[in-house]
């Protein structure tokens, strides 16, 4: 290049969502599908659902420009993997820019289908859905969240916009690109997602997705908004049965997978790699399961139920249940360390304040060793009928649900065949509701500078 010639800036990305987020023994990382890219602009919309995602960053936040995408090009390490590229915003349909974008993620390696994540109202105008098509979009991924006029317009808050749904997904049907539909599971719809299913069958998507309610701005739930998973199950079943007897296939996010009996196959919690702002990520609810490491399934995938869904019901232990024991593992890069003589007997003045050897001891269990693991330390208790045992980690309180967040302590347990048996999770209810009782405050771990 001549000195006299431009330079092309690549602008710097930002940072990429997805990957294994480590977060604490009841909080199940999120997963990525690397092959999906889902780049967000555009953050206006022509709707106004209840329970927007994005509620707090339309007509606010400007998303990725087409600037900066087309500077990516000169980094193709970042599409490395990428097979399918999901323009989303907001509306993308309303992005004066968006064939910009559809143009330059067909120029991306390696990128198979080009997808765009829609509420569809703007594709009922068939000329200009070939256009998008013309232009490199194949799939059309369509939110339809009511099953009438009425409901689609409580929701929305937009008359009218449940003809121009169904319009925007016949039209798509009737073209060469692929119709995918995706159904927010709330406390509006949740009773009626087999009617919805019944509106879209006729169609023949590519595939039905139900995904429950992600509370990301209305926190906590002031809206009423979220529908409990014991309440909503019976309907979701009921619709699921709908699509495998149309050989229609069908996928559940953000459900206890527990609770889809013979539907557990569909239960699928991964996300694409998503490129927002930072501005979005602070509010994103994390989830938890009280039973994830009593469960096969804690660790692969199902991320159990969001913190606040946990803050308005509580844990739900008795509706949700662990499919399958899980095997107790130690974290790779992960060792207990042997505490001295003085930690050990700091920590045992803590232990008798909280009457911890006295509980375990009435439930038929009794304290084993304990040592320093990462931030925390991990306390073992010893079943007396020579059972399996557990153990019980204590880290400095800390914000977010543990299996119970004392004056002094966040405790959590950690994986053992021991957890899906009654009698253990009797011990944990006792555990829970005494050691919240004993703990006066100002407790600390032995290793703690006072």
């Amino acid at each position: 290049m001549r000195v006299s010639e431009p330079r092309t800036a690549i602008l710097p990305p930002p940072s990429w969502s997805g990957g294994a987020v480590s977060w604490g023994s009841h909080e199940p990382p999120r997963l990525a599908h690397t092959e999906n890219l889902l780049l967000t602009f555009g953050f206006h919309c022509n709707l106004a659902c209840t329970f927007c995602l994005v509620e707090d960053g339309l007509d606010r936040l400007q998303g990725i420009t087409p600037e900066t995408f087309r500077s990516w090009l000169g980094r193709p390490e970042l599409f490395r993997g990428v097979s399918r590229i999901i323009l989303s915003g907001g509306e993308a349909t309303l992005e004066p820019a968006l064939f910009d974008y559809i143009a330059i993620a067909r120029q991306v390696p390696g990128v198979e289908h080009v997808r765009i994540q829609t509420n569809g109202t703007r594709l009922a105008d068939r000329d200009y859905l070939q256009r998008l098509i013309d232009a490199g979009v194949d799939e059309f991924f369509v939110s339809v969240h009511g099953w009438d006029e009425p409901s689609t317009a409580r929701i929305t808050q937009r008359q009218g916009a449940f003809g121009a749904i169904v319009r925007g997904m016949e039209a798509v049907k009737a073209s060469a690109a692929g119709l995918y539909t995706n159904t927010c599971i709330c406390a509006d719809n949740h009773r009626h997602l087999a009617d919805i299913v019944a509106l879209i069958l006729p169609l023949r998507p590519e595939l039905l997705s139900f995904w429950t309610l992600h509370l990301r701005v209305d926190r906590p739930d002031t809206r009423l908004a979220m529908a409990r998973v014991g309440e909503v199950q019976p309907h979701l079943l009921r619709a699921l049965d709908a699509c495998d007897a149309a050989a229609v296939p069908s996928l559940v996010k953000w459900f206890p997978r527990c609770l889809l009996g013979a539907h557990a196959a569909k239960h699928d919690d991964s996300q694409p790699t998503t490129l927002v702002e930072p501005a979005f990520w602070p509010a994103v609810p994390r989830y938890s399961c009280l039973w994830r490491t009593a469960c096969e399934y804690g660790k692969q995938g199902c991320n159990g139920l969001q913190h606040p869904y946990v803050e308005a019901f509580g844990w739900e232990q008795d509706v949700v249940r662990p499919i399958a024991p899980a095997r107790a593992e130690v974290p790779h890069g992960e060792q207990v360390l042997p505490m001295d003589g003085a930690a050990q007997a700091r920590w045992s003045e803590v232990l008798a304040s909280l009457g911890l050897a006295d509980l375990l001891e009435r439930h038929g269990w009794a304290l084993g060793g304990a040592g320093r693991r990462g931030r925390g330390l991990e306390q073992a208790v010893v079943a007396l009928d020579g059972g399996a045992g557990a153990t019980l980690t204590f880290e400095p309180a800390r914000p977010g649900p543990a299996l119970v967040t004392t004056a002094s302590f966040s405790v959590s347990h950690g994986p053992t065949p021991a957890l899906a048996s009654e009698a253990f999770a009797v011990l944990l209810g006792a555990l829970r509701r005494q050691l919240a009782e004993r703990d006066p405050g100002g407790l600390r771990l032995p290793w703690a500078v006072a």
